[in-house]
């Protein structure tokens, strides 16, 4: 069933079919498929073929995010940290997930560590995961890095690391790195 709606999902041999894929993700999610939990989670929550529930995405990401899946984790943390209420649960499946190394965790943590920098005691980690989410070629933590090391927040790993991390922010079209380049 799982690879059924991954058929209909992406349309692998088949019409893309959100409603089918949703249908074959429900039915292996309720027997206890984390992946197709997740992917199911996914669809409600993108709303494919008028099927958006917010709610029902949630929980279903939840499930899977508990069964241990870092994909699910990074996909509710992403959600969660957009509510108030919610943001520190979702920091925190953010951190578990990053843990893993899952691209979307390091992303969305390395966005919200370029808006402030982390607590005190927290910055080797944030420096681990910028550097991670960077190699990954997320422009936010480049421009975060770059600035982080200019400023001696971070120590470098190597020499003319702010300057290069800052290079490739404005490469990718940031105008706060460029900035940053030009005082530099």
């Amino acid at each position: 069933l799982y690879q059924w709606g991954l058929k209909f999902m992406l349309g692998d041999g088949l019409a893309v079919d959100p409603a089918s894929a949703t249908r074959c993700f429900r039915k292996a999610a309720d027997g206890g498929h984390v992946p197709a939990m997740h992917h199911l989670g996914e669809l409600l929550l993108s709303g494919e073929g008028g099927l958006h529930d917010t709610q029902e995405a949630l929980l279903w990401t939840r499930k899977a995010a508990s069964a241990g899946s870092p994909e699910a984790m990074a996909s509710l943390g992403a959600q969660l940290v957009k509510t108030a209420d919610r943001r520190d649960e979702g920091l925190q499946w953010l951190h578990v997930a990053a843990a893993a190394n899952e691209p979307l965790a390091l992303k969305t943590l390395a966005r919200i560590f370029a808006e402030a920098p982390p607590a005190e005691g927290g910055t080797i980690e944030a420096a681990r995961i910028l550097r991670a989410a960077a190699s990954l070629d997320e422009p936010s933590a480049c421009l975060a890095l770059g600035k982080w090391l200019r400023s001696g927040f971070i120590a470098p790993e190597v020499a003319g690391e702010a300057r290069w991390q800052l290079t490739r922010a404005a490469d990718f079209g940031m105008p706060d790195a460029m900035l940053e380049l030009a005082a530099d």
